[in-house]
């Protein structure tokens, strides 16, 4: 048990769980749009590029031993020095790489989600600029929008023959609820220890109001899926049962009841496991329902 604990952390802090709950989103809106062959091509580079983000915000903060102390994560990316910083740096090319054959479509969005994103970035000891992320009110706004920009508005970039706008307003309507459902989550675990001038939702609001918040946002994001499915024609003129929207469905009640519970009876490891894991949950569920 102590091996396979070891092993888990592994995967958890060295960013590969969150990865792959990006490539799961990406291919879960991309399946939508584009063919086989390029949802995997974005959604592969949309987790490497989460990867190496993750890795890169993980250690600058690990650099500063006030913030390190106390964080498990911290203090096991600290101990590994400046391999999180090369093993960026060879994502970021492989990434690159694999957009390179659809560089013109996809640049645009890329630029943007690497100005906020890079910003986000703690800064160095002795510099005068405090990074995005001290600036309050700022901090759920910008991890949003970014795994907006990466997960949805790169693969419909990718998808030349739809209406971006369309695709925006018809994917937003769930993604967008649940991603900031899901950095709330991450805001409640570290209310406790983060400093209050960053103005997060729970320092406004409270653990009891952000709680319910993120309820509704994923009852909401699960109805929408929902209705959709049993409104849409197959379900409604043919009479088949929408499995695949049923499916989604249930793992955004399985992500409501999980943040029913608090946020303080869980260690690290296992509040990053299961909130970072519906990501990867939900697609899964969708996947399963569309075998049925």
């Amino acid at each position: 048990m102590p091996a396979l604990r070891r092993a888990w952390e592994f995967v958890v802090w060295a960013q590969l769980w969150t990865a792959l709950g990006s490539v799961a989103q990406t291919a879960w809106v991309a399946q939508r749009f584009l063919d086989a062959s390029n949802v995997w091509r974005v959604a592969l580079a949309a987790g490497l590029g989460t990867w190496a983000m993750y890795l890169l915000l993980r250690w600058r903060a690990s650099q500063d031993s006030i913030v390190r102390k106390g964080s498990e994560a911290l203090n096991w990316v600290f101990l590994r020095g400046a391999l999180p910083v090369q093993v960026a740096s060879v994502a970021v090319v492989i990434a690159a790489v694999l957009l390179w054959p659809c560089r013109s479509l996809v640049w645009p969005v890329i630029t943007v989600a690497l100005i906020p994103g890079s910003l986000y970035l703690r800064p160095g000891p002795g510099t005068q600029w405090v990074g995005l992320r001290a600036i309050p009110g700022l901090k759920l706004p910008v991890i949003v929008s970014s795994w907006l920009l990466v997960t949805v508005v790169l693969p419909l970039r990718m998808a030349e023959e739809v209406d971006l706008a369309v695709g925006l307003l018809a994917v937003g309507m769930v993604q967008l609820p649940f991603y900031i459902a899901i950095a709330l989550l991450f805001d409640l675990r570290d209310s406790k220890t983060e400093d209050p001038r960053i103005r997060t939702i729970p320092h406004i609001l409270g653990e009891r109001w952000t709680t319910a918040l993120v309820v509704l946002l994923l009852v909401y994001a699960g109805g929408i899926v929902l209705l959709r499915g049993f409104m849409g024609y197959d379900a409604h003129v043919e009479g088949a049962t929408p499995w695949t929207d049923i499916g989604v469905a249930l793992g955004f009640g399985a992500a409501a009841s999980f943040a029913l519970f608090p946020s303080a009876k869980r260690s690290e490891l296992l509040h990053a496991t299961l909130a970072d894991g519906i990501l990867v949950l939900i697609p899964a569920l969708q996947l399963m329902g569309s075998l049925l």
